[in-house]
């Protein structure tokens, strides 16, 4: 291009580009040649910076980019044909970010004014503010599974914000600046990237910093999160683009790139496009060689694998390579069982296309080095000393890993439960027999305390096993608390194990809103003591979710959100998303209305809504909108009325002033229906109040004839 690249877009055989002069491109995908380009503004030449966020595509239906005007930009309709879609004119300084959420429902803006206005794309009306910042907005970003959005101004302070309750969720303050951000795993988290190189990972439910490291080692400009949502690559002004896996903050690779400065990412499928400072689009196959690596993967060729992978680092972002990675665990037991027979060489082989992570190295050769004590017990082994075998893996935590040692367990419980059968058939007649069968385990410490427990209780293991008959768990656990030997048996962690797939089967119940599935189930389970702190917690959400279904078949939404206020847990019910259903119904109907000007209409479809606090903040915000737009309507009504009736405006600023403050939006409408002085002078007399809305009632209208 002749410009550096903005912002990048496709659709089926083409490529669309952007470059900081405005100049609007088609490139052919195949050839690479250019179809046709637009300079958008003509005469009005303009040269925005060339690392520039304000340009952004959605698909290729529309294009925002920002003009030098002070505070405005301009959307662009792409298809069926060019056209002026709206012009945004709500900052009071030059917009330097400008992001469609990815569904295109929303476009956000970011100033220098440090303001974020996020509008309704079709009508680009502002549908949130969240509050102002000091300093200017430098990243946006829009979560893709939630309504939520994050911004990043100077000098490094990033703000999430929820859209649905019109609410900030977290704050994070950082010494750098904040350059780009990310939303990843289905929204929960957020990942930044600060300009020397620093990259931070949030918890958006816990609202907790989960990490922060110097990760970059460049001037970061640009990010995306990969199809697998577990890889974040990082473009940079130099000549370097980063690849991180973003759940654990780790920076897995850095691929030198033929030219500096990348501005933008576009990923489709199989291909990642950049674009770059000085004009440049190159575009990377990421899924080369991909069927190969898969096969090679399917076969266990794990060392092909590797080389395929080395050639194509861009391949790391393949659902597939997350494969490759969790091969390890098999592949080390492999080279564990090679190296234990003292085929060292072949062991090493077997684990070598894993051993670039410096943590698998360190195991192999701790491996290694314990390889002497791997020989002497399968030598044992073969030998048939089975006994002095199992004593030595019992004080070796290694050797628990191989598979030998499943042998020389199941050895010790086969002994076991034979004398366990003798003493229960036989009592003390059978005492010398099972003695002579457990006498050779004496000798290991860890198994004496079992060997004594059923030599000299029988009867008590023989009512253990009667109660697990009988499925009498409450019995059963009982007597293990009495006698706590029981506790160590093979029996006992199977019987556990029940208990623990049976609350995850209560959880998933409570999820689904099958309450008395839920209840049923928690009986069966009550009997397991050890678990009493998860099945008495699993009980108290039973009566949650019995609660909040009774609220919610009377519709008393106040008190269904004070209960999910009190208790978080329940936002993952059944009935809460019915609610949020609900709500998000009710919203888009009173939506509809408060871009008309109708607010009574409005505030008729919210006002089951307005005793939860939960959505106080989203209804304000759709009731200020409804004012403003009732306040053109009533100045337009005003102009072509007749007869001497007049609107008292004074009052109806009075009202919004009291409870949204003196905004620039209100500044804007007064300024557009020659009402400005007016505003003026009320702002000096009124207690102005941004949230007055939280003490003071919300009305149907703000207006009243006099």
């Amino acid at each position: 291009l002749k410009h550096s690249v903005m912002a990048l877009s496709s659709s089926e055989s083409s490529l669309l580009a952007i470059d900081n002069s405005a100049s609007l491109y088609w490139i052919d995908m195949e050839s690479g040649e250019f179809l046709r380009s637009v300079e958008l503004l003509g005469e009005a030449k303009q040269i925005t910076h060339p690392f520039g966020r304000g340009f952004d595509f959605f698909a290729n239906v529309e294009l925002f980019l920002p003009l030098t005007t002070l505070g405005k930009g301009v959307s662009v309709a792409l298809e069926p044909e060019l056209a002026k879609r709206h012009v945004v004119s709500w900052h009071d300084d030059q917009i330097e970010v400008a992001r469609y959420s990815p569904d295109g429902r929303f476009l956000a803006t970011g100033g220098a004014d440090g303001r974020v206005y996020v509008f309704d794309r079709v009508r680009m009306i502002p549908v949130a503010s969240p509050p102002k910042s000091p300093d200017a907005i430098n990243a946006l970003t829009f979560g893709v599974h939630k309504r939520v959005v994050a911004s990043a101004s100077y000098p490094g302070r990033t703000v999430v914000f929820d859209l649905k309750r019109n609410i900030e969720l977290m704050a994070i303050e950082t010494k750098e600046v904040v350059e780009a951000l990310a939303f990843f795993d289905h929204d929960r988290h957020l990942v930044g990237v600060c300009r020397d190189g620093t990259v931070f990972v949030a918890n958006l439910l816990s609202r907790q910093l989960l990490s922060k490291h110097k990760l970059i080692n460049g001037w970061p400009t640009v990010v995306i999160v990969d199809k697998t949502g577990r890889h974040l690559l990082v473009g940079t002004r130099e000549e370097k683009l980063h690849l991180l896996r973003i759940p654990d903050n780790k920076l897995i690779l850095t691929i030198p790139m033929e030219e500096k400065g990348m501005t933008t990412f576009l990923l489709k499928e199989g291909e990642l496009v950049i674009g770059f400072k000085n004009g440049t689009i190159h575009v990377y196959a990421i899924d080369e060689g991909f069927e190969d690596f898969a096969l090679e993967l399917k076969l266990g060729n794990y060392a092909t694998a590797k080389k395929i992978l080395n050639a194509n680092p861009f391949l790391q972002l393949t659902e597939e390579a997350r494969g490759f990675d969790l091969s390890w665990p098999s592949v080390r037991k492999e080279a564990m069982e090679l190296i234990a027979r003292g085929e060292s060489v072949a062991g090493l082989k077997k684990a070598e296309p894993f051993l670039d992570h410096p943590e698998r190295a360190a195991d192999i050769k701790n491996i290694l080095s314990r390889r002497d004590l791997f020989r002497k017990v399968l030598t044992l082994i073969r030998e048939k000393k089975f006994v002095d075998a199992l004593k030595l893996a019992e004080d070796e935590p290694l050797l628990k890993e191989f598979k030998f040692y499943e042998s020389l367990d199941l050895f010790w419980r086969r002994h076991f439960e034979a004398a366990k059968k003798i003493m229960i058939q036989e009592g003390e007649a059978g005492q010398k027999k099972a003695e002579a069968i457990l006498k050779p385990f004496l000798s290991i410490k860890q198994r004496k305390s079992q060997i004594y427990a059923v030599l000299y209780n029988p009867a008590v293991f023989a009512d253990a096993d009667r109660f697990v008959a009988r499925r009498d768990f409450a019995g059963y656990f009982a007597l293990t608390a009495t006698y706590p030997f029981l506790c160590k048996t093979d029996i006992y962690r199977r019987v556990e194990a029940i208990g623990l797939r049976l609350l995850a089967t209560v959880s998933e119940q409570l999820a689904k809103g099958e309450l008395e599935q839920a209840s049923q189930t928690l009986d069966t389970v009550s009997g397991f003591l050890p678990l009493k702190a998860q099945i008495d917690e699993l009980k108290e959400q039973l009566e949650l979710h019995r609660r909040l279904e009774m609220l919610y078949a009377k519709e008393a939404f106040g008190e269904i959100a004070q209960l999910i206020e009190k208790y978080p847990i329940l936002t993952d019910s059944l009935f809460y998303q019915r609610i949020e259903e609900k709500f998000e119904e009710a919203m888009s109907l009173a939506y509809e209305m408060a871009v008309k000007g109708a607010a009574a209409k409005a505030f008729a479809h919210l006002s089951p809504f307005l005793p939860v606090v939960y959505y106080h903040n989203k209804i304000a915000e759709t009731m200020k909108t409804a004012y403003l737009y009732e306040m053109l309507v009533m100045a337009k009504v005003e102009k072509n009325t007749i007869s001497g009736s007049s609107v008292n405006w004074s009052e109806a600023f009075a009202l919004y002033i009291s409870r949204f403050g003196c905004d620039s939006e209100l500044t804007s409408v007064a300024k557009r229906i020659g009402r400005g002085d007016l505003l003026d002078d009320l702002e000096s007399r009124i207690n102005a109040d941004p949230l007055g809305f939280k003490r003071l009632p919300l009305v149907p209208s703000i207006f009243k004839r006099s």
